[in-house]
């Protein structure tokens, strides 16, 4: 069980997001955080388990793990190092914006 790693910029939008959702509704970042964490609890498990993102070259592997109770989607990518979860990508804002962070 490996945990996936944490792109600098995938960790900025966690904490916007998890700013965002505190504050449209008192203890809903505590909420967020603990989805988040149980999505990446899956992805160590089952890291193939995510739905395949497609557009990406042949020899890229990109998933995508939606949280059940927010508009976010843990967007991961397989490289030589082992996971990493290159976005914390809202469902309908900027489709596709992460996928230069896989490269």
């Amino acid at each position: 069980m490996t945990r996936p790693r944490l792109h600098p910029e995938a960790h900025a939008e966690y904490l916007e997001a998890l700013l965002l959702l505190e504050e449209e509704r008192e203890g809903y970042g505590d909420v967020f955080e603990s989805e988040v964490e149980a999505v990446i609890e899956r992805i160590a498990a089952f890291p193939r388990s995510g739905a395949l993102v497609m557009g990406f070259p042949r020899d890229i592997e990109a998933r995508a793990f939606p949280l059940r109770r927010f508009r976010y989607s843990l967007m991961l990518v397989f490289e030589a190092a082992g996971p990493m979860i290159c976005a914390v990508a809202h469902q309908s804002r900027r489709p596709g914006y992460w996928y230069h962070r896989s490269k």
